[in-house]
């Protein structure tokens, strides 16, 4: 009886594609915020955004390519 209220789990691959796809959006956001941004503090802001999703987004590759191969 507890599976049927039971919550089907998306596979990991699944999750770990979904989040790199996300983490994609995120990038061309943030680049699309950088090109638009004429303030100097916002422009600081936006290239620390940057800097920090393309880290994610390496380490999401990287366990995509273990998972893989």
């Amino acid at each position: 009886m507890n599976l049927i209220f039971k919550k089907a789990e998306k596979p990991l691959t699944d999750s770990l594609i979904d989040d790199i796809h996300h983490t994609l959006r995120e990038m061309d956001a943030a680049y699309s915020r950088f090109e638009l941004t004429v303030d100097s503090d916002l422009v600081d802001a936006a290239i620390y955004e940057i800097n920090s999703l393309s880290a994610k987004y390496r380490y999401l590759l990287r366990l995509a390519k273990e998972k893989y191969g």
